[in-house]
């Protein structure tokens, strides 16, 4: 199906309830909006990959996500969070992407490590800011003084869709799972739950977790516009749990508003001679 830029605002049923129970109010999120493209026809097709027993091919579907979030601008969040002991002690690590084109984008990664993606990846840029020409890089430095680095912007279009892709093909390797109808303006998406007490979950380093619940809102497109995931990683019911959740805003409407470090990284770079070939 193609895909216009056009937003349409999806209200998710389960989006505001905290999977984990009980905890700290820090677990409990609140009601917003997911907005997905909206489809130019609709039809019967389930999104690839999904059947009405669940996700049966999750490689199809993150192709399709990856395909569909490349296609249109949108604001891109996801975050972990990994509670300790009796749930007042907290870890939390987020990341961000506000993109309008393949060359002009914002993308800021928690300086922390990140584990989301199967391994704790602290990134070498805390933030990549692209404004059509130039891609400013912003991050640490040995000295007292923050890096800056300046080249010339490249198509980061599929690269950045597959950030939420890579979360996709982790977290919806759910063939057998409900798969229930939505409709918001008589158009028509998809939700995907599941629940198993042992989750195989593709992440290096980690193996199977426990308790493990997911729950997703998907175009027929197979773009994922939410997902929500919680599990445990101790297989006796331990206290230690992992929240992850994404969810898209501002579809086909994103724009970008400039850091604060841009205008240093302008004035301590010179782009021309960066960009001598």
């Amino acid at each position: 199906m193609a895909t216009r830029t056009a937003a349409v605002a999806l209200v998710v049923l389960l989006a505001g309830c905290s999977l984990l129970g009980g905890g700290t109010g820090a677990e409990t999120g609140t009601v917003t909006p997911l907005e997905v493209p909206t489809e130019t026809t609709e039809g019967p097709t389930l999104p690839p990959g999904v059947t009405g027993a669940g996700v049966v091919d999750v490689d199809a579907l993150v192709r399709a996500h990856v395909r569909a979030a490349a296609s249109t601008s949108y604001v891109w969040v996801d975050r972990e969070r990994r509670f300790y002991g009796n749930g007042s002690s907290l870890v939390s690590f987020e990341r961000r992407v506000t993109f309008v084109n393949g060359t002009t984008y914002h993308r800021v990664l928690d300086p922390r490590p990140m584990f989301a993606r199967g391994v704790y990846d602290r990134p070498r840029d805390k933030q990549r800011y692209a404004d059509g020409r130039w891609l400013y890089r912003f991050g640490d430095s040995t000295s007292a003084e923050p890096a800056y680095r300046v080249e010339p912007a490249t198509d980061a279009s599929r690269r950045l869709a597959r950030l939420s892709g890579e979360s996709v093909g982790i977290y919806l390797a759910v063939p057998n799972a409900t798969v229930s109808v939505t409709r918001v303006d008589g158009r028509r998406y998809y939700e995907v739950t599941a629940h198993r007490d042992r989750y195989p979950i593709a992440i290096p380093l980690v193996g199977d977790v426990y308790d493990y619940s997911v729950e997703a809102v998907v175009a027929p497109s197979g773009f994922v516009g939410r997902l929500n995931a919680t599990y445990r990683t101790d297989p006796e019911g331990g206290a230690n749990r992992v929240r992850y959740s994404f969810a898209f805003t501002e579809v086909g409407s994103a724009t970008l508003t400039e850091p604060p470090w841009l205008p240093a990284a302008r004035a301590r770079t010179d782009p021309t001679a960066t960009a001598a070939p």
